[in-house]
């Protein structure tokens, strides 16, 4: 209770203070891309700053959703196969599934950015999704949840003539509820959240997510604007 009423605490400060910010600063904003100099004696003198491109908010929004979708179908299958089956080297693939928690996200960047453009895959759609569609911890976390439900419940099913798939559909994912929910959130959350990644496989200003795209807004754009960005950019996480 100390922890949350400390969090929420210093997010309605943030929040008051960034409105505060916005406000105080306003005057000196031109929504048409000029600057107001602070010359208060000798009148407004407008500087010309160079125009950032407005972000392609579709691009974000179907990056999350993708990111979501890919998440929730691909680490629960690599789970169910290692949960279902008791495989020879089940205890060794978790334990590399494990050991990519170990390095930073840092480190894959430059593989990653190289495998992608040798398959020419840079500055494209599917460069933003690919990282969601596999995640070792998550698949280590599905595999532990799965290892909980009752195998009555699969010898029934297969008893009833259902196939593997329809085992996996209506059962598995039926009960998995509550941790999709926690693979979603964290999909979501790595998609909506992703800059230096997003930054170096996507380039190009015109597949610029909002977070790229406020990195460089920041440097043209006065205190009161940044702030304001960064307020709305703020509204979806605390909302899902």
């Amino acid at each position: 209770v100390t922890v949350w009423y400390w969090t929420l605490s210093f997010g309605r400060s943030s929040c008051f203070w960034m409105s505060a910010t916005t406000r105080r600063h306003r005057s000196r904003w031109n929504p048409t891309g000029c600057r107001r100099s602070g010359m208060k004696d000798r009148g407004i003198e407008l500087s010309r700053t160079p125009s950032v491109m407005p972000p392609d908010d579709l691009i974000l929004s179907r990056v999350c959703a993708l990111a979501v979708c890919v998440a929730c179908l691909v680490n629960p299958l690599a789970a169910y196969a290692l949960s279902r089956y008791q495989l020879a080297g089940t205890y060794n693939i978790l334990l590399i599934l494990m050991a990519t928690v170990a390095f930073p996200p840092m480190v894959t960047l430059i593989p990653n950015f190289i495998v992608l453009r040798e398959a020419h895959l840079l500055n494209t759609f599917v460069a933003l999704v690919l990282p969601f569609a596999a995640n070792g911890y998550l698949i280590f976390l599905l595999k532990c949840f799965f290892d909980s439900l009752p195998r009555e419940l699969y010898e029934a099913a297969a008893i009833d003539g259902a196939s593997e798939l329809r085992i996996f559909w209506q059962i598995t994912m039926s009960l998995s509820k509550p941790i999709l929910a926690v693979v979603a959130l964290d999909a979501f959350n790595a998609a909506y959240t992703m800059f230096l990644y997003a930054l170096i496989v996507c380039p190009r200003p015109d597949m610029w997510v909002q977070t790229v795209w406020l990195s460089q807004f920041q440097t043209r754009a006065p205190m009161g604007a940044v702030f304001a960005s960064v307020l709305v950019m703020c509204i979806p996480t605390p909302l899902i």
